[in-house]
């Protein structure tokens, strides 16, 4: 090398090793100058990445440097370490390798063995990576040990929470605000966006709302976030998930991001947070959220104030929920998928066609809700009336009746199936066949009717217990006095529930029915035993026979809840409520 050599020197230091003696950008810069200042060399810039790893690939300065090479203002690159290059061996080679087609030679100060690549630079660059590795596993380790004595939290806490003297407590105003999504989710039927939007325009601050890079505004998808975070339920399990880099298309920066691979349960690391919300409640919001997802999609357009049971309504013989439907006529029905259609869906689904006529849309959401607003307006009278309409007894005898139904017909088709391949009369054989088809459908008809029987007969037991936690609630004082307002005024608190908007009527019927408890509409047809007076004389075939004719009934299977009622009554505006509620 000669007096004339142009040189530009490289220096790195990553974030870990800004204060260790002998690696700081100070340090490397001395170096460099004092070796060109000994050998005669030209300094012309030195190229400086700070707080960068030496396994990123992506550095501003080197990068710089490698363009600036190619005008061939200088014909060496001097830097202190073989690892200040890089620590990743494959990079370190791909560097230099462009350096030797420009025709740039490099100059490492402790190590000039390696000024000439060969096997040296590869074995110290192996070596550089492999310390690299080390490194980074004992941080790792010493991470890892932080996060499973609960010292340290992998990433920010959830929001409601706040560590003090290291330890992690209740945030007491942010732990209000998570209560309040969850009453406004799971009791007042509020969708992620409206809670969002409400608490938006009260000017409630979000998580991280103190650090400018927020948004002041709440989005659907924080809301979901904290809905689904099981930290509430006082222990999660972190670490559970592979890391990926990822690049961001905007900044084109790096980053790590959670993928759907779980690590091994070993590495799993446990963490208990002080409780705000109990396991069953938090299944009941997960279970509302799977619904939510399996809701279907809009099938017309324009009918927003429509469909006010939609979600609620399932059919009384084979249980599916009921579709949304507009005719060519413009109407508007529920109907069961089973019924209308085709019979290739049916054959491909091994079912058979349902009996359920449609219900006009407007008929079952007015029934509904006349029914919910008697629930709010007068729950304790209409939990008397509910449990004396719940006969136990009935029901049992009526499940016991079915039962002894269903089997008659499974012996008679069994029956059937001996007649038909015993039969070598190929027109006796058919008119076995379509007994035996009218059978089947007898048969399906009637182990649905013994399903439907059974639940009502558990929601009757569950009812029975749960009106008396109500009555015993409702003889509260406390709490009595506190609802108590707007029951004084029964008929003005009716006509104010049936005069809010259509998207409020139906927010509320979701918030009775409950369907993520299970809480649902059945549709069916009466039957004889429904209608009839005297039903002793009626031959037991024929007095559960489904009469299409005779309209539809529908059955209401969910409990009454005090709290959710009140939570209910909350949710509505005050001003308004009180001026209709509230006599003069």
């Amino acid at each position: 090398m000669g007096a004339k050599m142009k040189v530009v020197g490289y220096c790195r230091v990553s974030t870990q090793e800004q204060a260790v003696n002998g690696t700081s950008i100070e340090t490397q810069k001395l170096h460099i100058q004092n070796e060109c200042k000994k050998l005669g060399y030209q300094l012309i810039e030195i190229y400086i990445d700070g707080g960068v790893s030496g396994n990123d690939g992506n550095r501003f300065a080197l990068n710089r440097l490698l363009e600036d090479a190619k005008f061939k203002t200088f014909n060496c690159v001097m830097f202190t370490k073989p690892d200040r290059l890089s620590r990743n061996l494959g990079y370190s080679i791909n560097v230099v390798k462009s350096l030797e087609q420009l025709q740039v030679k490099i100059h490492c100060i402790e190590q000039p063995i390696i000024n000439k690549p060969g096997l040296m630079f590869n074995i110290l660059g192996s070596f550089a990576e492999h310390e690299r590795d080390m490194i980074k596993e004992r941080t790792d380790s010493g991470r890892k040990a932080k996060w499973k004595s609960e010292s340290s939290v992998i990433g920010s806490l959830p929001f409601g929470y706040k560590k003090v003297n290291g330890k992690v407590e209740i945030d007491d105003l942010n732990s209000l605000i998570y209560n309040r999504i969850v009453n406004m989710y799971l009791n007042q039927n509020y969708s992620m966006k409206d809670i969002a939007v409400k608490l938006t325009a009260e000017g409630i601050p979000l998580p991280g709302a103190s650090n400018n890079k927020h948004s002041n505004s709440w989005s659907s998808t924080t809301i979901s976030d904290i809905l689904k975070n099981d930290s509430y339920t006082g222990i999660t399990y972190q670490n559970k998930y592979v890391f990926e880099s990822r690049k961001s298309k905007k900044t084109n920066k790096s980053y790590y991001a959670a993928t759907n691979v779980e690590k091994d349960k070993s590495e799993w690391i446990k963490r208990t947070y002080p409780k705000l919300i109990d396991q069953d409640r938090f299944d009941k919001i997960q279970k509302r959220i799977s619904l939510q997802k399996k809701k279907p999609k809009k099938q017309h357009s324009g009918l927003n104030e429509h469909f006010m049971a939609d979600n609620t309504l399932y059919c009384g013989y084979c249980g599916t929920r009921l579709r949304k439907l507009k005719t060519n006529e413009g109407k508007l029905k529920y109907t069961c998928h089973w019924a209308y259609t085709t019979k290739t869906d049916l054959f491909l689904s091994n079912r058979n066609k349902c009996i359920l006529k449609p219900i006009d849309a407007k008929e079952a959401d007015d029934r509904i809700f006349d029914e919910i607003t008697e629930i709010i307006s007068d729950p304790g009278h209409f939990a008397q009336e509910w449990l004396r309409d719940t006969n136990i007894d009935e029901l049992s005898d009526k499940v016991n009746r079915l039962n002894k139904i269903e089997n008659n017909l499974r012996n008679a088709l069994l029956d059937g199936f001996r007649l038909v391949q015993e039969s070598d009369n190929p027109e006796i054989k058919q008119i076995y066949k379509d007994a035996l088809r009218n059978k089947e459908q007898e048969f399906s008809e009637v182990q649905n009717s013994l399903k439907n029987a059974n639940n009502e007969l558990f929601f009757a037991v569950n009812k029975v217990n749960h009106l008396a936690e109500f009555q015993s609630a409702l003889e509260d004082a406390a709490k009595r006095d506190k609802i108590g307002i707007y029951f004084s005024a029964k008929a003005q608190f009716k006509t104010f529930l049936c005069n809010l908007p259509f998207q409020e009527k139906k927010r509320i019927v979701g918030a009775v029915v409950s369907p993520e408890d299970g809480g649902k509409y059945l549709v069916r047809h009466p039957t004889l035993n429904d209608i009839a007076d005297d039903t002793d004389s009626i031959p037991e075939d024929e007095l559960y026979t489904s009469l299409p004719a005779k309209g539809h009934i529908l059955d209401g299977i969910f409990s009454i809840d005090l709290n959710r009622i009140q939570s209910i009554i909350s949710s509505l505006n005050y001003m308004e409520l009180l001026s209709s509620a509230v006599p003069g």
